[in-house]
């Protein structure tokens, strides 16, 4: 079957009888717009009787739409004349708007070839520079970011906990930043939590004694 055999018969004025024959034809033609049904087929095809189909053969053919090569024997050989092909009806761009194969110009953006194949090569002279590592920051796949010893003091000193800024950094840092074999994903949901056992528990682990328990403990 031809798409384009077929959406060239439909384009045809003709007789009903004449156009249905004409479709059928299309319908069996290759790719050459070619083919070769028998008369009983284009009987059940078409279901016109055979002397019809035979009257619309020579009609089409003196029409210049069809050629017929008459077989002894066999079928008759078909062939389509006039069928266009869908491909060579595309316009072809021509070279004086820009839009030739020559210049390489686009006629969206005016971007040459040579200036995209340019910019490819600075991208990838871009991918090989050298990536400075952060050794300050640890995420992992849940988003967390260790903080430092500076960060979490001003944030004991922000809410006024009474915790060792050092002893939560170094105890955390040994687990690995884990709660038991959870990892950590709020470092200061952690110091809240250490600050509400102080609350509870009088001074355990972390506790920072104040300026003035210090100088109290001089004195004695």
């Amino acid at each position: 079957m031809s798409l384009d055999a077929t959406r060239w018969a439909w384009e045809q004025s003709l007789k009903p009888s004449q156009k249905l024959l004409l479709l059928s034809l299309a319908d069996r033609a290759s790719e050459t717009n070619e083919c070769y049904p028998s008369v009983s087929r284009l009987e059940k095809d078409t279901c016109l009787d055979r002397k019809t189909i035979m009257k619309n053969i020579q009609e089409l053919e003196s029409l210049g739409l069809i050629s017929v090569r008459r077989r002894v024997g066999a079928g008759n050989y078909y062939k389509l004349i006039g069928v266009k092909n869908r491909h060579s009806e595309e316009p072809k761009t021509s070279p004086k708007n820009g839009t030739g194969t020559k210049n390489g110009t686009s006629p969206k953006n005016g971007t040459t070839q040579s200036q995209k194949r340019d910019g490819y090569q600075s991208q990838k002279r871009d991918t090989n520079l050298p990536i400075e590592p952060n050794n300050n920051l640890s995420i992992g796949k849940s988003g967390f970011v260790k903080p430092s010893v500076s960060e979490i003091q001003a944030y004991i000193d922000e809410k006024q906990y009474s915790i060792n800024a050092e002893y939560f950094f170094n105890h955390y840092e040994a687990n690995g930043w884990m709660r038991g074999k959870t990892k950590i994903k709020s470092w200061k949901a952690c110091l809240a939590t250490w600050s509400l056992n102080n609350n509870a528990n009088g001074q355990p682990r972390g506790f920072r004694q104040q300026p003035a328990q210090q100088a109290q403990r001089k004195v004695i």
